[in-house]
């Protein structure tokens, strides 16, 4: 499991980023280039430690297969993610083969 307490202060600098796009015209250019090159290091620092890498743990196959089910049977709330803990937003994608046989998809 993953440690997510570092999500916050991600937020938190989008959201200085956000609050200071009203006074960016004031800037000169070069100001305007440290700035943006400072909060851009900080959140790809942050968003690379969180990303996928191939000898991440994978989730179990029976968990998986019961959520599938779980959804094709109607239960889209309450399903939850095998990897963070968090609830997954769930639903049934519509599609047609080649001869239009209705074919229904779990989609979380």
């Amino acid at each position: 499991m993953k440690d997510w307490k570092d999500i916050p202060k991600c937020m938190q600098i989008i959201n200085e980023m956000h609050s200071y796009l009203d006074g960016l015209y004031k800037l000169s250019n070069h100001e305007l280039i440290v700035f943006i090159r400072e909060y851009t290091r900080e959140v790809n620092a942050l968003i690379k430690k969180y990303e996928r890498k191939p000898n991440d743990a994978k989730p179990d196959e029976n968990y998986i297969e019961s959520i599938k089910h779980n959804i094709l049977t109607g239960v889209l709330d309450g399903n939850i993610c095998p990897l963070c803990g968090a609830e997954l937003s769930c639903r049934i994608a519509e599609m047609y083969d080649l001869e239009d046989h209705l074919m229904l998809h779990p989609k979380a």
